[in-house]
């Protein structure tokens, strides 16, 4: 008759086998999805820059179109009638009221009020030598 632990070792070599092969195939596929990834991950970084370049474009046009209305607004109150407008708006001049606008005549004004040119103005010490130091 046959030796039973001959069969136990059979038996054993038989379960084990197949444990062997699935811990060895899935090492393999560990090593693949690493290097998969490997080789992914710039094209995911990319990705993700492409993103951020889209996300940047648009705030970019949404701040032209602010822009955009903001000078349209300034050019509307950068008229004769846009203080008017804008204290109507504010509500400081109810409908029906006569506005009337008071400017002092140019000789009134004050000596700084009346220089147009930059380089007129009263400049201190300090400010002098800043200039020729950058000249």
């Amino acid at each position: 008759m046959a030796d039973p632990s001959h069969y136990s070792s059979r038996l054993m070599h038989a379960l084990l086998r197949p444990l062997v092969l699935l811990l060895l195939a899935g090492v393999v596929l560990f090593v693949l999805v690493l290097m998969a990834a490997k080789v992914l991950f710039p094209y995911l970084e990319g990705w993700r820059q492409d993103r951020k370049i889209a996300e940047a474009r648009a705030e970019v046009r949404k701040a032209l179109q602010e822009r955009k209305e903001l000078e349209r607004e300034i050019a509307r109150y950068d008229t004769a009638e846009g203080p008017i407008l804008a204290a109507r708006q504010k509500g400081w001049i109810k409908p029906g009221e006569k506005v009337i606008r008071y400017a002092p005549p140019q000789e009134l004004k004050p000596r700084a009020a009346r220089r147009t040119d930059p380089r007129q103005t009263t400049l201190g010490k300090w400010q002098r030598a800043v200039r020729r130091a950058l000249r």
